[in-house]
């Protein structure tokens, strides 16, 4: 299975809209949050369902 790296881009709400997406999916979570100066955040990371496969 490809990987998919997309970038999304949120002013001024990117730990609000991160937080609003891992609460959709099951298996999701936020990774981290990156705060400048004045505490709002800056940069979120976060992973949306991930998907645990077997091979054989």
């Amino acid at each position: 299975m490809q990987k998919i790296t997309p970038f999304l881009w949120f002013d001024g709400n990117a730990e609000e809209a991160a937080n609003f997406y891992v609460a959709l999916f099951e298996d999701s979570n936020v990774l981290n949050v990156s705060r400048g100066p004045d505490g709002k955040a800056f940069m979120v990371t976060f992973s949306l369902c991930i998907a645990k496969h077997k091979r054989k």
